[in-house]
This record gives structure tokens, sequence and C-alpha cells, in this order.
């Protein structure tokens, strides 16, 4: 038989005789279920089995105390050792120092579940104000003096009772708050994840509609340049010069921007610089006749249409001529409405690659 949980119990009292009374109440119990507890132990030793199942009786221990503040430091001592009391008699006359409300007040902001029972032949203080000082009023009681054995006996077993209940419901409450701390935790490990998730797969898409405009501008280009050129192969050197500018435009200039945005070293970049040198030293004839028929064309904005027909966008231009990119904004419009583009939406790096 496993014994039950041994409760605390405080008396403060400065009359021996109510010391000697809660010990003779006690004592006497214990020692009568303790050696109960001994007899069905031996029973079932001897004759097999557990012995009979009666049911666990509580066990108390007393400490005692005779000041107000004796019993302050006595509840902070067992509150430090977590090893609380369930319920207090308190003597409301504590002569020579404080008295039972004084100590009973700290002790109600010390440990807000403790039982605290008054018992006094009689007091200064009335029970509306001991009321207000040491509430709940459902962990408060009152005995008036002389107490008598059976009485404090019913109160004790009564209160400890309800105070371990108290105190599993507690422990039970602050497990599932535990558990469902760590649900949350993982709820907002579940949601950070899912959120990466969506953010990776919104740049995946993204990227991918980048990429399909850029196919999609390509095509264009391509599907016009078929056009135009179409069933001239072998119809004098301009048609194959137009391949071979197509071929440059389309196939080189795309790998020269990847290159520059590669991480190369100083000696690379330059060798770079030279290969693009040459690509404009051969698209140049045709932005040479782009300025020959439209002779408004200032110096800037060819040189700014000559980019835009290798592929490069208004920031990377605004980069390489060292202006800003509303600069190179400006500079477009104008090269639109020169060329009559206008409000036409028409790709201008379509119709410049479309030029003779």
């Amino acid at each position: 038989m496993q014994l039950q949980e041994t409760f605390r119990v405080l008396v403060v009292d400065d009359e021996q005789p109510i010391h000697d009374m809660f010990s003779d109440i006690f004592s006497s119990e214990t020692d009568f279920h303790r050696s109960k507890a001994n007899l069905e132990k031996l029973e079932g030793q001897l004759f097999g089995g557990r012995g009979k199942n009666s049911p666990e009786t509580p066990f108390y221990k007393l400490t005692h105390c005779r000041s107000g503040e004796d019993a302050v430091r006595t509840v902070v001592e067992s509150l430090e050792m977590d090893e609380p009391f369930s319920v207090i008699f308190m003597d409301m006359r504590l002569p020579p120092g404080k008295n039972g409300l004084w100590a009973a007040e700290r002790i109600r902001k010390l440990d807000e579940d403790v039982h605290i029972v008054i018992f006094t032949g009689y007091s200064d203080v009335g029970p509306a104000e001991i009321n207000a000082k040491v509430p709940p009023l459902n962990k408060l009681l009152y005995i008036n003096k002389p107490v008598k054995p059976p009485e404090v006996r019913q109160f004790v077993q009564s209160l400890t009772s309800n105070w371990l209940e108290n105190r599993k419901k507690r422990t039970g409450f602050a497990e599932i708050g535990k558990r469902l701390d760590e649900y949350q935790e993982y709820l907002n490990e579940i949601g950070f994840s899912m959120h990466q998730e969506l953010l990776e797969h919104s740049r995946t898409r993204q990227l991918l509609e980048e990429k399909s405009a850029e196919l999609n501008e390509i095509k264009s280009v391509v599907d016009m340049l078929a056009r135009k050129y179409k069933g001239k192969e072998g119809h004098g050197s301009s048609a194959i010069d137009h391949k071979v500018l197509f071929n440059i435009l389309e196939l080189t200039a795309p790998f020269i921007h990847k290159l520059e945005a590669s991480g190369l070293d100083s000696r690379q970049l330059e060798h770079l610089r030279i290969l693009e040198g040459n690509l404009q030293n051969i698209v140049s004839p045709v932005i040479h006749k782009m300025a020959k028929d439209n002779p408004s064309f200032t110096p800037s904005e060819i040189q700014v249409a000559n980019l835009i027909r290798m592929g490069k966008t208004s920031k990377e231009i605004a980069s390489n001529l060292n202006l800003s990119t509303r600069t190179i904004e400006h500079y477009r419009l104008n090269i639109r409405k020169k060329l009559g583009l206008g409000q036409k939406k028409v790709n201008l790096r379509v119709h410049l690659l479309s030029l003779e």
C-alpha cells in the first residue's frame, strides 16, 4: 500500500494547550492509520495478494508558531523549499507582537492557495475587515474558541482535500498551457516554413515570367526578321549582312551581358570590353543609317539607341553612360517620337532591329 501525500498544517497560537490539543488529535490519528496500513501490508505478505483495498487516508505534519512574525517567516521558508502549507489555523490575539490579522494578510500575499482558519475567543477586528484583507472568501474560515477535536479534524480533512484538488487542477492547467505553448511553437515553425516556401515559389514564378517575357521579345525579333528576309538567301551581300547582324545581336550580345555580371577579373573584363566594342563597330552601319535617315537624332540618342538594340535595359545603359535612369527614359521617349512610334504599342528594340 502506497501512503498518501503528507499534508502540512500550521498552528499559530500563543497558548500551549492549543498546540498540545492539535498534536494529540493528529499524532494519534496518524499513528492509528499508519498501524492499520502496516497490518494490511503484513496481511498481504502472509496470505498473498495485496491486502485489503481500503481507501487511502491522508497524513498530517504539524508545525507550531507562537507569533505572527514567526508564522510569516515559516511560510516563506516552506515556499522556498516547495513544501507549502495546505491549512493554517490562526489565532487573532498573539501578544506581545503582531496580531493574527497582520500575519494572515501577509501570508495570503505569499500563498494564494493555502486555507486560513481564524479561531479565537475574542477579536478586536470584525469579520468584514478580515474578509477584505484576507481574500478570497472560499479560502477563509472562522472557528470560535474553545474548539473541539472532532471539529478540527473535520475542518482539516475537508480543507486539505480541497487544497489537493485545486493543486492538481493547477498542475493540470500548467501542463495544458505548456503543451499549448509547444503546439503554438510547432505551428509557428510550420507557418514560417510555409511562408518561406511561398516566397520561394513567388520568386521562381516572377523569374519565369521575366524569362518568358524575354523569350517572347526574342521570338518577336526572330519572327519579324524571318518574314523580312525570307527568300533573300543568295540575293547579294545585303541579305547575308543582315543575317550576320542578326546572329551577332541575338546570339552574341546576351552572353556578353551575362559575362559582365558574372564577377570577372579586370583582365577578363578588358577582353570583354574589346569584344563588345567590336560588336558595336559591326552594328554601327545600321545605326549610321538610322542617323542619316533621321538627321534630328543627337549623338547621345544614337548611342542610347545602339545600346537598346544590343538588348541592354535602361538601368544598364544608365550605368554604362554614367547617367541617371530617368535621363535614359527621356532619351527613349525622344527616340520613339523621332522614329514616328509615339504612343504605338511597338517594342523599341524590335523596331530598331528591323531597320535596314
